[in-house]
């Protein structure tokens, strides 16, 4: 299991669907949200306790999973990602 996401994700600049689901991530780094052409994002089942509002960044994203986390804090700026289509909290 992981527990940070390394900051090279941000190298994979075409990648479309990343699954992060059942580690024991805390924090979503930042270079997470430059990946621009991510259109499925699966982080369930980790550590996580807050979205940044950077995850408007993700205008392509049509699928977003936070399920099984201990969010406490999203920020407004989801309302932003205009082609998310689903979007899972739990």
């Amino acid at each position: 299991q992981i527990v940070t996401i390394p900051n090279e994700i941000n190298n994979l600049k075409n990648l479309k669907e990343l699954n992060l689901s059942h580690n024991n991530i805390k924090i979503i780094n930042i270079e997470i949200f430059n990946l621009l052409k991510l259109e499925i994002l699966y982080i369930s089942s980790n550590e996580i306790v807050e979205i940044p509002s950077e995850i408007n960044n993700l205008q392509n994203l049509k699928i977003l999973d936070l399920t099984f986390n201990k969010i406490k804090t999203i920020s407004i700026s989801i309302t932003k990602l205009l082609n998310l289509k689903k979007l899972y909290l739990q």
